[in-house]
């Protein structure tokens, strides 16, 4: 099994090349570069978590909308609208989750020399939305990203940080769900095998802080670059713990506008 993983490896290594664009989607480690100025980036899809034989959660659509502020600093939005099934008991909702506002800020840019780059990446939902999707409170949630070219090849990301995250199945004495704090922690490596196909597969984990409930999955996938500012993606995974959901599948596209902008700051 090493060689044959050895082998893939020197091919992937072989044949890839350098991608114009670099998203956030579909991975779950954020990348620590940043939206260039004066252009904005759409990124959108469906996901579709099998929970059981019985659950099915979805993600009807997950819209992120990046506004590149300044060259230290880029602001994002995220929208999501939520369903639940079940279907044994034949029930379906659907809905629109709290909304997420966010900041990610360069902490040290990548050099000739140093191919290391380091943002801090922070959010907050706003706790409006569909009552049975919303958020009660204001949920925070803050990471560090770092990106790693190890060659011009391969890219690496490493992701940790702290995420607050409602249970609703279990109530605090006032009947409000109880939120608890999660460490967060991706690790995730793409791999160019053409100036317009990449791979990526990542490790993640969320990391109850009394130890009660660790999930973690494995997530991999392709992009496939259709334009210059354009990219499509398919991606899927599962979980590795007992109590984690039993897989996903994940569909979308991320597209940068305006054209003329971003090729000039390439």
């Amino acid at each position: 099994m090493k060689y044959i993983f050895f082998l893939s490896l020197v091919w992937l290594t072989a044949f890839a090349q350098a991608q114009t664009i670099q998203t956030d989607r579909p991975q779950f480690a954020v990348s620590g570069n940043l939206q260039p100025v004066k252009t904005f980036n759409v990124e959108t899809g469906v996901e579709a978590t099998f929970v059981d034989k019985q659950h099915l959660l979805m993600n009807y659509n997950v819209t992120s909308f990046r506004i590149g502020m300044m060259p230290l600093m880029e602001m994002n939005v995220t929208l999501r609208a939520p369903g639940y099934i079940d279907r044994l008991a034949e029930m379906h909702q659907a809905g629109f989750a709290s909304p997420r506002l966010g900041l990610k800020v360069r902490m040290k840019e990548k050099t000739e020399t140093s191919k290391l780059g380091l943002a801090f990446v922070g959010s907050t939902s706003i706790n409006f939305g569909s009552k049975q999707f919303k958020d009660t409170k204001i949920l925070p949630a803050f990471r560090v990203a770092m990106d790693i070219d190890a060659s011009e090849l391969i890219n690496l990301r490493v992701n940790y940080g702290v995420q607050w995250l409602e249970d609703k199945s279990v109530l605090d004495p006032e009947a409000n769900p109880v939120i608890n704090p999660y460490v967060v922690l991706a690790l995730n490596a793409n791999f160019r095998v053409s100036d317009k196909t990449t791979l990526f597969a990542e490790y993640f984990a969320n990391l109850k802080y009394n130890n009660l409930r660790n999930d973690h999955y494995l997530h991999a996938g392709c992009l496939f670059k259709v334009a210059d500012n354009l990219q499509l993606d398919v991606s899927g995974g599962a979980g590795l713990s007992p109590k984690t959901a039993r897989g996903f599948v994940n569909i979308g596209f991320s597209g940068w506008w305006p054209k003329k902008n971003f090729a000039t700051q390439e």
